[in-house]
């Protein structure tokens, strides 16, 4: 009994986890997405742009885009897997 008790504390904490983490790797995709340095930079006056070199602003913007794409695809992953722990949960509880 005491054994089964200890697991769902750790299933608990787990779930608890797992849901912080694909809300956080969310908020970092979208901000990524709306307002990542590159894209800031990109989207400030022509001065600004200038400073640096073309090309190194929109290769930085693509990797935004790729990371918050990642993000995206991790947080989804972890969604997947809350569900198949809470179903767990049900079928053996």
């Amino acid at each position: 009994m005491f054994k089964r008790w200890i697991a769902k504390i750790k299933v608990k904490r787990l779930l608890k986890g797992l849901k912080r983490n694909a809300e956080e790797v969310s908020v970092a995709a979208y901000y990524l997405k709306t307002s990542g340095a590159f894209k800031q930079i990109l989207n400030s006056n022509i001065e600004v742009v200038a400073l640096f070199p073309k090309r190194l602003l929109l290769e930085g913007r693509e990797v935004e885009l790729e990371v918050a794409e990642a993000c995206e695809k991790l947080a989804r992953k972890y969604r997947e897997l809350i569900e198949a722990v809470e179903d767990f949960i049900k079928t053996y509880s």
